[in-house]
């Protein structure tokens, strides 16, 4: 993890030395979360980090529930924290945000209308990119 906090930082203070941080939306994030605590498994003998087949293994499943994203840049206001988890990170207890709140988001940071915008699913039906969600306020840009 050391060589990706130097990249993440080198990338965020160079934006910001350039005067870049107006326009750049960095976001730093995952697909999911993992699991607050570590479970043991079988392993199945697949995959480059499998131990050999019926292996007690440890490891982190993958969690939905709760997850971190770290945004920078776009003209947003930086520095704060938008919600919380209980105490062991299980579960979000204030400020809950879907990731459909994130994807109209960004599709708000690039100045895309996520409400009207369509595309066509494999019958030719317009499907809209988001649902029923809304952008994440508290990364609304700034005023100038």
């Amino acid at each position: 993890m050391g060589y990706y906090d130097q990249a993440v930082s080198a990338l965020i203070e160079g934006i910001y030395a350039r005067g870049l941080d107006k326009h750049v939306l960095i976001v730093v994030t995952g697909e999911f979360s993992r699991t607050p605590r570590i479970t043991f498994e079988r392993s199945t003998g697949a995959g480059a980090a499998s131990g050999p087949a019926g292996t007690l293994q440890p490891g982190r499943d993958h969690w939905p529930l709760a997850f971190s994203k770290l945004w920078v840049g776009g003209g947003i206001q930086t520095g704060d924290v938008i919600g919380a988890t209980d105490k062991r990170g299980e579960d979000v207890i204030e400020r809950p945000c879907s990731a459909h709140d994130f994807l109209a988001t960004i599709y708000q940071h690039l100045g895309i209308d996520f409400a009207k915008t369509t595309l066509n699913d494999f019958n030719g039906r317009p499907i809209h990119i988001v649902n029923n969600n809304r952008p994440i306020a508290e990364l609304a840009p700034k005023s100038s």
